[in-house]
């Protein structure tokens, strides 16, 4: 009776506890809300097409050469790109209209720049805070990572 009793209180625990997990990380603020995620990208996604309008406007008036122009016009529409496909993520409830592989593709991408970042850093070529900024960036990018923050 005593082992039936203390499987049923494990059970209890685990099954009662995991639904409420994600309400508790969200509520320390340890996870970001999606309303919160949504109202980041699109104050991004607004100041990235600020930026390319002000880009015109500087290759227009010839402040600017074309070769530097169209650099930075790749850098910001990459980012805008980035944005948009979070976005759209939203939009279709967690749907996304890419191809099936890019999530995978993403992902192995991703993880051969930790890789290349714990290499760096255990040869001290780069510190714990540079190794944390860049990591916090690439869970940004990591399908795997963003599909565990949502459920």
């Amino acid at each position: 009776m005593l082992i039936l009793l203390t499987a049923l209180v494990v059970l209890v625990t685990l099954v009662g506890q995991a639904p409420l997990l994600p309400v508790l990380l969200r509520r320390f603020g340890l996870i970001e809300s999606d309303r919160r995620r949504v109202e980041a990208m699109t104050a991004r996604k607004a100041g990235l097409q600020a930026a390319l309008t002000r880009l015109d406007e500087l290759a227009e008036d010839d402040d600017l050469d074309d070769q530097t122009a169209d650099a930075y016009r790749q850098m910001l529409e990459l980012r805008l790109e980035r944005v948009q496909y979070f976005l759209e993520e939203d939009e279709h409830d967690g749907e996304r209209t890419s191809p099936p592989n890019s999530r995978r593709v993403r992902a192995e991408l991703v993880r051969a720049q930790r890789a290349k970042l714990t290499a760096l850093y255990r040869k001290g070529r780069i510190g714990a805070e540079t190794l944390r900024e860049i990591t916090r960036e690439l869970d940004f990018e990591d399908p795997v990572v963003i599909r565990r923050a949502r459920s």
